[in-house]
């Protein structure tokens, strides 16, 4: 049936253990090598003496099943194991000035078609927000611009979790009239302009840049693939499993990142949500993220109609 069914299977047998944090799907590496070999990737806090030992056993392949269930030994998939500590948020912790609570915009866009110019912000809603409930934790909120400086606005829309999940860490604000000239869709610090949303799924093995917005610099990275199982992150309230994240290696953010833009030359890709402590980046698809935000909002607003 799989690597869906392959993965499915993989989640009831070993997410019990403590020490997988997640697990997903990509191309296996060999030391530093990246193969051409798709393998399911386990993601635990600590790898054990052996490398396919992480307190749980793990199989150097995974059989496919058939549409009972039943193993298929005619198709399987390798393992990979990668060692990457915890899981942390990157956002600069509660920054607040008086009402404001300081931020990162990942894209700033206008609406389209509208009669006066209105000027949005898209980040993490950890950032601007409380995700632990829908009304927000600061109503007003500071954002620092893909180009520089920062501008206020209006907090209008978050995703918050239900039951202990959370799908999306994302949330919308609207700039003050009098905030200044922003560079729409687009990274000015390496002169780039957006033109569009890469739609998952993402692709495997893809190079991409992020913005790294605390020191200002353009980082790149490349694209794991997605992780198929929620995972468990540290808020300011408590725990909660974030669903839908992507994973990338050779980059890990610093503080201050959360919201920070992925992209690949003219498209936009994610925005930046948390890291493994020992390396590695988490996003969301933007697209995605965004489409969800704004079907769960009552703003006029259309994914499809941002570029």
């Amino acid at each position: 049936m799989g690597v869906q069914s392959v993965i499915a299977h993989a989640r009831r047998r070993f997410l019990a253990a403590d020490n997988i944090l997640a697990i997903g799907r990509g191309l296996k590496r060999a030391g530093s090598r990246t193969l051409d070999v798709p393998a399911v990737i386990f993601y635990v806090r600590k790898k054990g003496p052996n490398s396919h030992d992480a307190g749980t056993r793990i199989p150097r392949m995974l059989y496919d099943r058939d549409a009972s269930g039943s193993v298929d030994r005619s198709r399987w998939f390798r393992t990979d194991v990668r060692e990457v500590g915890t899981i942390e948020l990157v956002s600069s912790g509660r920054q607040c000035s008086s009402s404001f609570r300081k931020g990162t915009a990942s894209l700033v866009f206008d609406a389209p078609g509208g009669i006066s110019r209105e000027v949005y912000a898209l980040t993490c809603a950890h950032v601007i927000g409380d995700v632990h409930r829908g009304t927000p934790g600061f109503s007003r909120v500071k954002l620092r611009l893909p180009g520089s400086g920062y501008a206020r606005g209006s907090r209008l829309h978050q995703i918050s979790q239900r039951n202990g999940r959370l799908e999306f860490d994302i949330a919308i604000a609207r700039l003050d009239d009098q905030a200044p000239v922003v560079p729409l869709r687009g990274v000015p610090r390496d002169g780039t302009s957006l033109a569009r949303f890469m739609k998952p799924p993402l692709p495997q093995n893809r190079r991409v840049k992020i913005l790294g917005y605390k020191t200002g610099i353009v980082k790149s990275g490349r694209i794991v693939g997605p992780l198929h199982t929620p995972v468990p992150i540290a808020f300011d309230a408590g725990a909660l499993l974030v669903r839908n994240l992507y994973v990338i290696e050779d980059f890990t953010p610093k503080s201050g990142d959360s919201g920070g833009i992925v992209y690949a030359r003219d498209r936009a890709v994610g925005l930046v949500v948390a890291k493994f402590s020992r390396g590695g980046c988490l996003f969301h698809s933007l697209y995605s993220a965004t489409k969800r935000l704004f079907r769960n909002s009552s703003l006029d607003l259309d994914v499809d109609q941002i570029f």
